[in-house]
């Protein structure tokens, strides 16, 4: 087991998640879902922080590698709009989370390894 900090836009990614899984209580529908789950069971809120044990940890890195690809497509529809248009705020944001989701499911791979492709 290792607990990792996960701060900023991130986090606020995952925070989103976490409200849309456990308050809203959003349906899980295919693989993507129920890893996306694991890594919001994993999250606290409160201390800004996610467990993760090496059971879970292949499921917790496809859902922020899946997370971070859905900000990263978030990033290349703005990019993609005439330039007077683009939301330059939206743009940054979406940057960071990406590479602070990605960032962190590298840590994690570092970690606890081939645990993680299982």
């Amino acid at each position: 087991m290792a607990t990792f900090k996960i701060t900023g836009f991130a986090e606020s990614t995952v925070r989103a998640y976490f409200d849309l899984f456990t308050v809203d209580g959003a349906e899980i529908n295919d693989e993507i879902d129920a890893a996306i789950d694991t890594l919001v069971q994993a999250y606290d809120p409160k201390r800004s922080a996610i467990t993760v044990h090496e059971a879970e940890a292949a499921d917790i890195v496809a859902a922020l590698t899946a997370l971070s690809n859905g900000e990263d497509e978030a990033y290349e529809r703005e990019r993609a709009k005439a330039a007077d248009r683009r939301d330059p705020e939206c743009m940054n944001a979406t940057r960071h989370a990406a590479r602070g989701l990605s960032t962190l499911s590298c840590n994690i791979v570092k970690r606890f390894g081939a645990a993680c492709y299982t």
